[in-house]
């Protein structure tokens, strides 16, 4: 019984170190642009760039958590002319004509999610809601600018 014993040990050994390897190393891209407030991540938007496309992820605190700080993220590919169209929708929501206006709501896809974008104020500053599922993101004029890498 122990001869068995010792095979099986010895054979699972041999199989479990033959099932592990070394983790591969993913591309984090490159940053366009940070956004912090006070030390408290805020915002980033990297870019990995692809053979015809360039991959962009969009990560954000979830400011529908006050309690927990949850990292959310929107992934989508495209070219420069994405990213600027991007912008500038995002942007719109500080034209003096909607920066007060509750009613202005964009709904579009971006990448696999569905994606409204509405504008927020709160204590005399505004800034652009950006919302997925049940999350969302808040981003003033500025930090849109730097996150955006305009600043």
């Amino acid at each position: 019984m122990k001869p068995i014993t010792l095979c099986l040990l010895i054979v699972l050994s041999i199989s479990a170190s033959a099932q592990m390897s070394a983790p591969q190393k993913l591309d984090a891209g490159k940053s366009i642009g940070k956004v912090t407030n006070f030390g408290t991540f805020v915002g980033e938007l990297r870019y990995v760039p692809g053979n015809g496309d360039t991959l962009y992820t969009l990560m954000y605190r979830n400011y529908a958590y006050t309690e927990i700080t949850d990292i959310q993220h929107l992934l989508f590919h495209g070219n420069a002319q994405v990213l600027d169209t991007l912008y500038a929708t995002l942007r719109t929501v500080f034209l003096p004509e909607n920066k007060g206006n509750k009613d202005y709501i964009l709904h579009f896809n971006l990448g696999d999610d569905a994606v409204m974008v509405t504008p927020f104020k709160s204590m005399g500053t505004s800034a652009v809601m950006i919302q997925k599922g049940n999350g969302y993101a808040l981003f003033t004029e500025k930090q849109l600018d730097k996150l955006f890498g305009k600043r």
